[in-house]
């Protein structure tokens, strides 16, 4: 069982790469739940993810190949507002304790990477900015592990089906910790099931 490199030094410079993973693929987590169920027409409904499926006139609405697909910046933006998000389980009353954002503000979060005009990361901060390169790094973990795929036109996907109920708990779980650099935990690809 591995260890989650980031979990073994408390003065970790970012989350445990297990808590990443999750919150990574939280952002399928609905999606999946609706998918098992037989209801994902009222899942996009309610959701409005207008951009992951084709249903313009002529197409087949709910096209089965269309489900479990996310964009880069999608998954980013995701994991962004994940790690701002104020922990309802803390323990802490220090402000830089309630959130990922809050513990790690002065490292992984200090280089500003969004283009403030247009909105959107800045191609040549890309490379510099080390809160990309941990979402790039742990997304190629998650594609090598074969928990999710890389398509041809630069899109991630989930096969909906392919974690159990119990896995979405436990990954929902994980991302729900309270910020922590001492956490020790074994990496996703040993805790869940495949």
């Amino acid at each position: 069982m591995a260890i989650s490199n980031a979990s073994e030094n408390p003065w970790a410079r970012r989350p445990p790469d297990t808590i990443s993973d999750a919150i990574i693929l939280c952002a399928w987590r609905e999606e999946a739940k609706a998918y098992q169920n037989d209801d994902v027409q009222s899942f996009f409904n309610e959701y409005d993810y207008s951009g992951f499926l084709d249903r313009y006139e002529g197409s087949e609405p709910w096209n089965k190949e269309g489900y479990g697909l996310r964009t880069f910046e999608q998954i980013h933006t995701f994991h962004w507002f994940f790690m701002q998000k104020v922990s309802p389980f803390t323990t802490s009353k220090a402000v830089g304790k309630v959130s990922w954002f809050g513990l790690y503000k002065k490292g992984l979060f200090k280089v500003p990477f969004v283009n403030e005009i247009a909105g959107g990361i800045l191609e040549k901060g890309r490379k510099k900015n080390k809160y990309y390169r941990l979402i790039e790094t742990r997304i190629a973990y998650l594609v090598s592990n074969k928990i999710i795929e890389k398509n041809n036109k630069g899109n991630y996907k989930l096969q909906l089906n392919s974690l159990t109920t119990d896995d979405w708990i436990l990954i929902h779980g994980l991302s729900l910790l309270p910020p922590c650099k001492t956490y020790r935990l074994p990496s996703i690809g040993d805790l869940i099931s495949r």
